[in-house]
């Protein structure tokens, strides 16, 4: 949960139901929706939620990218890639990025500046990263 909303938390949502509101996906609660394991790969899948909907890639206005799971490495925890409900995956190379590091400058600077507004789950797991205090 932590990785996807570093990942795509300050990206702007902007449903197609309610023209003219504009959200970030930090915003928006991350609802569990299943877990797999493959071999040595278990992939965790939540939907973003927007007004008790599960939020599509259709639902944003220019078929914004949603980012709702994760694929990790079940027997080192190393995060393999990012899953997408469309159902494509994303991963990203080199060092100065917020897959290989979640806490990018950009992403620091969100979750400080804009606390007041993060969903619960995202603005605790801040509190308990120690970016905003408690």
């Amino acid at each position: 949960m932590w990785r996807i909303y570093c990942f795509v938390g300050d990206k702007a949502f902007l449903p197609k139901s309610e023209p003219g509101i504009v959200l970030s996906f930090g915003e928006l609660p991350l609802k569990y929706d299943s877990h797999e394991k493959r071999g040595d790969t278990v992939e965790i899948h939540f939907y973003f939620m927007y007004n008790n909907d599960n939020v599509l890639p259709s639902d944003c206005i220019a078929n914004c990218s949603v980012v709702s799971g994760a694929g990790f490495s079940y027997s080192s925890g190393k995060l393999l890639y990012f899953w997408s409900p469309s159902g494509y995956t994303i991963t990203l190379s080199g060092e100065g990025n917020r897959f290989k590091n979640s806490l990018q400058p950009d992403v620091l600077n969100y979750i400080k500046t804009k606390q007041k507004f993060l969903a619960p789950a995202f603005r605790y797991l801040a509190q308990e990263n120690g970016i905003i205090l408690k």
